[in-house]
């Protein structure tokens, strides 16, 4: 069938409104719009012959009848200059997990190859591990069917989800009854959570081990001093990590804890990290710091002592709380 003059005009502004269409189809993907809203945005409200007249860009646009915008995660890797938008998620979300913690997402990038993709109300991380890719999702609601399906479509169909809660996980099982599903604790990545009041007092039977080992030192160290952690100790901080190191075998883990840490120096202030240290006789004995996961929870993101001190990894971990 021979085409009109109009006809071929409007195929011409079709190619020299791609980027223009491209960009809207970007924003729509990205952003919590219905389909009906998206197909306005990238059409119009004009219909004709089948098709729909972009009045914006006068662009003629034919779609078929079984036309969708599908959702598609766009992610990139994860920097500094992410924690922004990856905290007003993660802060709220009450998902007490140290994997959301912004400095060890920054600090262990590295390692995992950490993507990050800000969809809608939720986080999504995609990295590396024990050589598959996995994803972990933060999001202060329930998980939408319509990011599960995302993921799913990401993975290429073998989706791996790392950190859910039961109630997460229900969501997961009830998502695709076609799909085989399958669940497993990994103890390796349980966290300990504990009530700062506890950590402080250690009072009660369970915390007993930790107060003896606490007033083992302090009777043996009686002049020991509590110093808030700052950039002025980081040196301090490195003698004592190698004498940590002295009776552990070399590894590629102890070495990517160095540079995780040195990462974390390098950028103290902006991933908000709080620290302290104890010094006995003008040398450092031990040093923590960590950084907020939720609004209501702490990450001890590291802790380290001088393993010939009796007590001092309790010390630091009593009195830093």
């Amino acid at each position: 069938m021979q085409k009109s003059g109009r006809y071929k005009r409007k195929l011409k502004q079709y190619s020299q409104n791609t980027n223009l269409f491209l960009e809207k189809f970007e924003y729509i993907r990205t952003s919590q719009v219905t389909h009906e809203q998206a197909v306005k945005l990238l059409f119009g409200n004009k219909k004709q012959k089948g098709g729909l007249f972009d009045s914006k860009y006068q662009t003629f646009w034919y779609f078929r009848k079984d036309f969708r915008i599908t959702t598609m995660l766009s992610f990139h890797p994860l920097t500094i200059s992410d924690r922004e938008a990856v905290q007003v998620v993660s802060l709220k979300a009450e998902r007490r997990n140290c994997n959301y913690t912004f400095a060890n997402l920054v600090g262990w990038q590295f390692w995992f190859h950490t993507e990050v993709c800000v969809w809608k109300d939720a986080v999504v991380l995609r990295f590396n591990f024990e050589g598959k890719r996995a994803y972990m999702v933060c999001v202060e609601g329930d998980l939408q069917p319509e990011l599960l399906t995302a993921l799913y479509k990401d993975s290429g169909e073998n989706l791996m989800l790392i950190g859910l809660e039961d109630s997460q996980l229900q969501t997961v099982n009830t998502f695709n009854t076609k799909c085989v599903i399958k669940s497993e604790p990994c103890r390796n990545q349980y966290d300990y959570i504990y009530l700062r009041t506890n950590l402080a007092t250690l009072r009660g039977k369970k915390l007993s081990a930790k107060r003896n080992h606490v007033n083992r030192f302090r009777a043996e160290h009686p002049d020991f001093e509590y110093r808030p952690l700052t950039p002025e100790l980081f040196d301090e901080c490195r003698r004592l990590t190698e004498i940590w190191q002295e009776e552990k075998e070399e590894s590629v883990t102890i070495d990517a804890e160095h540079r995780v840490m040195e990462t974390v120096f390098a950028n103290w202030d902006e991933l908000g990290m709080i620290g302290g240290s104890i010094f006995v006789d003008g040398r450092m004995v031990a040093f923590t710091y960590g950084a907020a996961v939720t609004d209501d929870t702490f990450d001890i993101c590291v802790e380290k002592a001088d393993r010939h001190i009796e007590g001092a990894f309790a010390i630091i971990n009593q009195q830093f709380a």
